[in-house]
Parts: structure tokens; sequence; C-alpha cells
């Protein structure tokens, strides 16, 4: 654990880890933080309990973990990879009939995953994500629509 989030890491704390090499993930508990900052790392020693039943998650194994500080239940959050920035301004893609158009968006709190919807997505609307990107390049083309 970086130096600057010592005040945060707390045993008992939920902790995602995330496999650097396959991706995959697990969430444990955090149980233990060392007291001392080791010389060679600059980093605090942390140990998390995670449920392994497969033996998936071995000793030596690169992972890098996210620490579980503040949660909270939204009306609307989507996943990051769905906003896409239009001129500057936050803009989710939202299918309407067999398109999708361009909707722009106020953006509350997020994380490495997620974030808050405030303004310009309701709940259960259908909404693009992994390949917003793509219909971002063919908005700035002029060919999709464009919502205000």
């Amino acid at each position: 654990i970086y130096p600057a989030d010592l005040p945060r890491a707390k045993s008992g704390q939920r902790v995602r880890i995330i496999d650097q090499t396959s991706g995959k993930e697990a969430e444990g508990t955090l149980a233990y933080v060392a007291p001392t900052i080791s010389d060679h790392t600059r980093t605090a020693l942390a140990r998390v309990v995670l449920p392994n039943p497969d033996m998936a998650w071995r000793p030596g194994t690169f992972v890098t973990g996210a620490i579980i500080i503040d949660e909270s239940d939204v009306p609307v959050a989507v996943d990051n990879q769905s906003i896409q920035d239009v001129s500057g301004v936050p803009t989710i893609f939202v299918k309407k009939d067999k398109t999708f158009v361009a909707t722009p968006v106020r953006i509350g709190r997020r994380d490495d995953k997620h974030a808050e919807v405030i303004e310009g997505v309701t709940v259960g609307a259908r909404i693009a994500t992994s390949g917003s990107f793509l219909l971002k390049s063919e908005l700035t083309k002029g060919s999709a629509e464009h919502e205000h």
C-alpha cells in the first residue's frame, strides 16, 4: 500500500484483487497492514484473505488490489467504457428503436469501473458499452444522430 493510502486502509475492509496476468478478479478481506514501509518498494505490505477453493490463487502471483473504501447505492450507474467525450461533453449512446443516439450526460461519483449518471440517462435505458467508441467514431463522421 502506498504511504498516501495508508490512513484509509483498515483491517476488515473488502478488497478487489486482480491477477495481472489473466485478468481474473476475486474479492477478499484486508487482514493485515504492516506498520513499516519497505526501503526498496516504498510501500507497506498488506495481506488479503481470499476464498481459494480451487487453488487458483498461488503465492507469488503478480496482483493489484483495490480497497473498497466507500460504497453507496445510486439510481443509475454505467460502466466507464460506455462514456465517451464528444466535443468536451460526457456522452452515452442510448438505444432508440434500431439505432443509438448520442446523449449528453452529467456524471457524478466515479471509481475505476463505474460512474454515477446524475442526468441524461434513466433507469432501464439500454446503452452501448464496449462498442461506444465505434459509435463515437461514426458520430464524428456525421452519420449518427445527436440528441440535445
